[in-house]
């Protein structure tokens, strides 16, 4: 597959129903994902991974264990409840690939998002390797599906993060803080006579130039607020 046939987003999940079809170990790590992610899950399998139960106490997380049945991916209607949402996102993982294709037909034919474990090119969504730095979340993902380099990368590229950004997870964090609350101020000062408000992006060269060593060196040394007044007054000049 080439790179262009693919498109890469972040799927928002908070509060909404997905469902995955399976119980073994790749169910168990992507319905983890889910619902780090703050979404409503349903997992129907005959039987599941013992590492099941260590997500069974979440709120998020409901268990049916059964074979998976077409009317799954209805919305669901319960005793004095209004009906539920749509499903936005199936995630089909069982050792059956006949129960992989009816999953996978089902989802296309109803418009819902879904995600193959057994063949990722074959769903609409893949699952990139992901690593954490301060807010930032970085994928890797390989367009030929390839689990196994995607995750080599990764490691690498979290091995060598603090060095090549010169700073720290934690102070990472201290950083988006600060460039938040700039970035609230600049909004905030650049409102319209009407009251709209014009969006301030990242892509303009001049938060590309403001942010520079300077503003580094101070948030390593723990001066968030004078890394604040200092990015201000760059991007207000």
């Amino acid at each position: 597959m080439s790179e262009s046939a693919q498109l890469s987003v972040q799927l928002q999940v908070q509060g909404r129903n997905c469902v995955v079809v399976g119980g073994g170990a790749v169910a168990v790590r992507r319905t983890r994902r889910l619902l780090q992610a703050g979404a409503r899950v349903r997992v129907i399998a005959p039987s599941l991974h013992q590492d099941f139960d260590e997500l069974d106490a979440s709120e998020l997380l409901h268990i049916e264990r059964r074979v998976f049945e077409p009317a799954d991916l209805d919305p669901i209607t319960t005793a004095g409840e209004t009906q539920s949402p749509k499903v936005l996102f199936v995630i089909v993982a069982t050792n059956d690939p006949a129960v992989n294709n009816q999953v996978g037909a089902l989802c296309t034919e109803a418009g819902i998002l879904v995600n193959r474990a057994d063949m990722a090119h074959a769903g609409d969504v893949s699952f990139p390797a992901t690593l954490h730095w301060g807010s930032v979340t970085i994928a890797v993902s390989d367009s030929e599906g390839s689990p196994a380099l995607s995750q080599w990368v990764a490691r690498r590229v979290d091995a060598s993060l603090e060095s090549v950004l010169g700073l720290t997870s934690e102070q990472g964090e201290q950083l988006a803080e600060v460039i938040a609350q700039v970035r609230q101020e600049l909004q905030a000062a650049r409102s319209s006579a009407d009251g709209s408000r014009r969006d301030v992006t990242f892509d303009a060269p001049d938060w590309r130039s403001a942010l520079d060593e300077s503003i580094l060196v101070l948030v390593r040394m723990g001066r968030c607020a004078e890394a604040k007044e200092r990015l201000l007054a760059c991007l207000s000049s």
